[in-house]
């Protein structure tokens, strides 16, 4: 016999059993099976456990006036723009958070506008030119230079 825990069948039969609604076959099966099977047992005890607190467990008494006041919150009907509001109505009762909220926006957007560029790609039949190691390093020795000479230049000026 497969372990019924491994099929979805198979639970349904062990949840069967646990609460009695089994055939006469398939509980001598299914019994045998438990004395083999630790995994199987366990969740047999479980939902018998289950059960059994359910069974010993008294709902809350309904209150008297309970219809009269379902009925009332279904009369009043509420639109989507209020439910959708409700959980800031708080929040907009301070008279200065729209109006701050506002302006960070307007700051968020300003910088965000201000940061993006217009970027031009290069058309597709641009010629590439092709660098030699010689180009770039002849390139950064020339940077390095015009460096020296920038912050020697500032140092070496006469102070008036």
């Amino acid at each position: 016999m497969r372990c019924p825990i491994e099929t979805p069948e198979g639970m349904e039969r062990l949840l069967d059993f646990s609460t009695g609604l089994s055939t006469a076959a398939d509980a001598a099966a299914l019994k045998q099976h438990l004395e083999l099977c630790p995994a199987c047992l366990e969740v047999v005890t479980g939902h018998q456990a289950v059960g059994a607190a359910l069974e010993t467990w008294e709902a809350p008494p309904v209150s008297p006036d309970f219809n009269r006041r379902l009925y009332r919150r279904i009369e009043t009907e509420v639109s989507w723009f209020d439910r959708l509001l409700r959980p800031v109505r708080p929040l907009l009762a301070w008279r200065a958070l729209p109006v701050g909220a506002a302006a960070c926006l307007l700051v968020i957007i300003g910088i965000a506008m201000r940061q993006t560029g217009s970027v031009t790609p290069a058309p597709a039949n641009a010629p590439i030119e092709i660098a030699q190691p010689e180009q770039v390093v002849h390139a950064l020795d020339v940077m390095e230079m015009l460096d020296t000479l920038d912050t020697t230049g500032h140092a070496d000026a006469p102070k008036s």
